[in-house]
C-alpha cells in the first residue's frame, strides 16, 4: 500500500468513525485499536471481553455470590423444567 493509499483508507475511517452512532460499534473499534486491552474472552451473546472486563465480570459475580444472590443446581432444574 502505497503512502497516499494509506493517507486517504485514514481519512475515510475517520470520516466513518465520527459519523458513528453506535456505542456498540465504538467499543469494538477502540477495543481494537487498544494494544493492552487484548481479548481474552467473549460473552455467551459474543462480545469480546478484555482481561479488565473479565476481572471485572468475576468481582460482580463474586459480590453475588457473598450477598446470596445465587440459586443452587436443583433450584435451577427446577425454573429450566417450567419454561417448556
Amino acid at each position: 500500500m502505497s503512502v497516499w493509499t494509506i493517507q486517504a483508507t485514514k481519512i475515510e475511517l475517520a470520516q466513518k468513525l465520527l459519523s458513528e452512532t453506535r456505542e456498540s460499534v465504538l467499543q469494538k473499534i477502540g477495543q481494537l485499536l487498544s494494544k493492552s486491552d487484548e481479548i481474552v474472552a467473549y460473552t455467551t451473546a459474543g462480545e469480546p471481553l478484555t482481561k479488565a472486563d473479565y476481572n471485572a465480570r468475576l468481582e460482580e459475580a463474586e459480590q453475588d455470590i457473598k450477598a446470596g444472590r445465587v440459586i443452587d443446581h436443583e433450584e435451577l432444574k427446577k425454573k429450566v423444567k417450567s419454561w417448556g
